[in-house]
């Protein structure tokens, strides 16, 4: 257990407290005082540094303070505080009308990830159409470079062309046949032709003959008055034409066609090459061309007839107009085919039938061709 102070050393704690504040206190003093020092010293500094300003000059200096000082007047004050109030109370009352659940009114949030993939789609379009437009602006730029190396064109001078009079083709006319190739005309003269061939082949027909029958497409022997028909042998037939006929000549070439199929063969006649007139050898007086149709010209019943092939227009007109001069009745027919060709009727040739054509729907219209005439 601790011993009890005796009040003698009370006493000396206490001295000892006083001298300790007495310490303090002069302390404080001191720096009191040298910080009051120091505060005349800033002061005197600055009332130093201050330009001197005499009465007039402060007088001056409060006026100019006065008319700076913005002057309000208390009734437009008043007024602009009464505007202020009836817009607070219009915006009040448009808020309270105001429908937030309308979508319109909804502010919509920017959607980041959508506007990139919009950019992206409209970046690939742009690019897309950059190259079409590229390569239409390349393509004319080539059609240009065309057009400039691409000579002018001069058009063929114009040809005269008489308008037709359609009459009829007399009875028992004489055809005289001509036939137009580029710019060419020859004389077919195919009614000597013909009768050589037909009685050519009625000479030699004994040898010419087809040894068997020819069936139908039944199986049936094909009949005629009671018995099996005759038929010439067309192989026989090519080879007796080859060599013993030989009726080319240097104006034409001569031949014999056919099918597998049909019974008729035809007589052909094309022009040989370097065979006919052109143009310039027709307008001679002494030509083949111009002889003929003196001749027919003089013949009531002959009709010159031309054969004209899409590529001879101008040949047959020029030919045409010989023939005019010379009175001969004409007529003549655009053809797709370089030759002229005539069946001959009067035998028939061996042939493997064919399968008959399937009958025309019913109903259908058939136009019949035009009539045949004069031009």
């Amino acid at each position: 257990m601790a011993k009890r102070k005796s009040d003698g050393d009370g006493a000396l704690n206490l001295d000892s407290l006083m001298d300790t504040v007495t310490n303090v206190v002069g302390v404080l003093m001191i720096v009191l005082i040298m910080v009051s020092l120091n505060i005349a010293v800033s002061i005197e500094k600055i009332l130093s540094e201050l330009p001197p300003v005499t009465v007039e000059q402060f007088e001056a200096l409060k006026e100019e303070l006065v008319k700076e000082k913005p002057q309000l007047d208390p009734k437009k004050l008043e007024e602009e505080m009464l505007l202020t109030k009836d817009n607070l109370k219009k915006s009040d009352e448009e808020l309270k009308t105001l429908d937030t659940t309308d979508e319109s009114q909804v502010t919509k949030m920017v959607d980041i990830d959508e506007l990139r993939a919009q950019l992206e789609k409209n970046t690939k379009v742009r690019d897309e159409r950059k190259v079409v437009i590229e390569n239409m602006l390349e393509e004319l730029e080539k059609t240009k470079a065309l057009l400039d190396t691409t000579p002018v064109y001069i058009p063929p001078a114009a040809t005269v062309v008489k308008l037709p009079n359609p009459r009829p083709i007399p009875e028992n006319a004489l055809i005289q046949r001509f036939l137009v190739v580029g710019t060419k005309v020859v004389y077919l003269n195919d009614e000597e032709f013909y009768r050589v061939i037909t009685d050519g082949i009625e000479k030699q027909k004994k040898s010419l003959m087809f040894e068997g029958q020819i069936k139908d497409l039944f199986g049936e022997v094909i009949m005629a008055g009671g018995k099996p028909k005759e038929f010439v042998d067309r192989r026989k037939l090519a080879a007796f034409f080859a060599d013993r006929m030989r009726l080319s000549t240097r104006d034409l070439k001569v031949e014999l066609t056919g099918t597998p199929n049909g019974s008729r063969l035809s007589m052909k006649l094309s022009m040989q090459p370097g065979g006919g007139e052109d143009v310039a050898t027709m307008k001679q007086p002494g030509s083949v061309f111009q002889r003929a149709m003196r001749k027919f010209g003089s013949e009531p019943n002959t009709v010159v007839w031309f054969y004209v092939f899409k590529d001879a227009i101008p040949t047959y007109l020029a030919a045409r107009e010989i023939a005019d001069s010379a009175n001969a009745a004409c007529a003549w027919e655009l053809t797709n085919n370089d030759f002229y060709q005539r069946q001959l009727t009067t035998f028939e040739v061996d042939f493997v039938p064919a399968k008959p054509p399937p009958p025309p729907p019913p109903g259908q219209i058939r136009i019949p061709a035009p009539k045949t005439g004069l031009d």
